[in-house]
């Protein structure tokens, strides 16, 4: 009995996990900048809590179990050595890059340091929904 009907469905799924927990922390990010600006500390206390519990609880998770999960199944289809696969592996790394900025930007909110812009915070959640649609169609249309 082989493994890889079981590892699809759980690489989707932990995936999908660490997409929302990536789209919930950049919403946070923004949250805790117009409660900055606005001086509500009570909101900014929920916030700085939230992030942290996002971070740890689903992103850095979600993370690691798809990157394994991921990894077992480009073995077991021998996917290092198609092309398609290098493709996928580097929007795959742009959105690991992407959460270690997210999480440096809430490293820097815990220091009471300035944040970009709200603005700039909104167009930065849009990122991740752009890799998701990319990283989607290398996979099935090419794998």
């Amino acid at each position: 009995m082989t493994i890889l009907p079981y590892l699809y469905p759980l690489h989707i799924a932990f995936m999908v996990a660490w997409f929302a927990g990536v789209f919930f922390l950049g919403r946070l990010l923004i949250y805790y900048k117009d409660a900055c600006d606005n001086n509500h500390n009570q909101i900014i206390e929920l916030t700085t809590l939230g992030m942290r519990r996002a971070w740890i609880i689903i992103i850095l998770p979600a993370m690691s179990i798809t990157i394994f999960v991921g990894l077992l199944l480009a073995v077991s289809i021998n996917a290092f050595v198609m092309s398609w696969f290098h493709f996928k592996m580097l929007f795959v790394l742009l959105f690991v890059y992407y959460c270690f900025y997210l999480n440096y930007l809430r490293l820097k909110s815990l220091k009471k340091q300035v944040l970009p812009s709200s603005n700039y915070l909104r167009l930065l959640n849009e990122v991740p929904f752009i890799l998701l649609i990319i990283i989607l169609m290398v996979v099935y249309l090419n794998g």
